[in-house]
């Protein structure tokens, strides 16, 4: 039992720094906009997905991934 724990507190935490990992290179993107077209603006909007949000995307018959709007 201990040994489950363990992997699931691993796991989460795995996710958790993935998220900060995205959410840092998101920035990262935008700065690079920023340079690159000085006048423009740029609105960025993160919902954060949890287990209770609607999928975004969805697998057809031929296990292809395709946005549900």
């Amino acid at each position: 039992m201990i040994k489950c724990r363990k992997a699931k507190k691993m796991m989460k935490d795995k996710l958790a720094g993935n998220f900060l990992q995205e959410f840092t290179i998101l920035w990262d993107y935008v700065d690079e906009l920023r340079l690159k077209n000085p006048r423009s603006t740029i609105k960025i909007t993160v919902n954060r997905v949890t287990p209770h949000s609607p999928t975004h995307f969805k697998r057809d018959g031929n296990n292809q991934m395709y946005l549900v709007a």
